[in-house]
């Protein structure tokens, strides 16, 4: 099929029916690694590096919001998965709610986009209480998984966060910790409330 005519050698372009689109009209072929990337409308676009444009999708850290509702506490020891409106606006809070002097245990997995390196994974908690004083260290490990791998597989080294009780019913955001290296395709994590300090 001929291109556009208004394409010469080297050009990259998009077809419709027998009409074409050029994307990118050569010479200039790229680099490895380089993704062909337009900084917007009616803009010629030209290979970039990834995370160059804003609109390129960098490929490694991104953010995977995993709420309470979607993490399933363990059957042996696990938290207390529950509902709870607050008394003034009756904001709704779906929970998992840990025992302060016993270490309980939940999971979720994470099926990984396509866009996953592989690389660390990093998690930061949100948390809140009714009441009390004191620290609390929230603790994540993971173990991935690929095809054919056994899904019984011991966790990684878990990786804590520790934050300090604030106010009744606050948003508390601790420092995410360290990551922890983790690779494959299924990721299957776990995160648990250490006992009081």
């Amino acid at each position: 099929m001929a291109g556009p005519a208004t394409a010469t050698a080297g050009a990259l372009a998009v077809y419709g029916d027998t009409t074409g689109k050029v994307l990118h009209n050569g010479p200039d072929p790229g680099t490895a690694g380089q993704v062909l990337t337009s900084t917007g409308p009616n803009t010629a676009p030209t290979f970039q590096n990834p995370g160059a444009s804003s609109s390129a999708l960098t490929v490694g850290k991104h953010t995977l919001w995993i709420p309470a509702g979607g993490m399933a506490p363990n059957t042996t020891n696990g938290p207390l998965w529950t509902t709870t409106e607050l008394s003034t606006n009756k904001n709704r809070l779906k929970t998992l709610n840990f025992s302060a002097p016993t270490q309980q245990f939940a999971q979720f997995d994470i099926g990984m986009p396509p866009s996953w390196d592989e690389g660390t994974i990093t998690f930061q908690p949100l948390w809140t209480a009714a009441g009390g004083t004191g620290g609390v260290v929230w603790a994540l490990d993971a173990v991935s998984t690929s095809d054919s791998d056994p899904m019984d597989s011991s966790f990684g080294t878990e990786q804590t966060s520790t934050d300090t009780f604030l106010t009744a019913n606050a948003c508390h955001i601790p420092p995410p910790p360290p990551p922890p290296p983790r690779g494959g395709d299924r990721v299957n994590c776990r995160t648990h409330r250490g006992p009081c300090q």
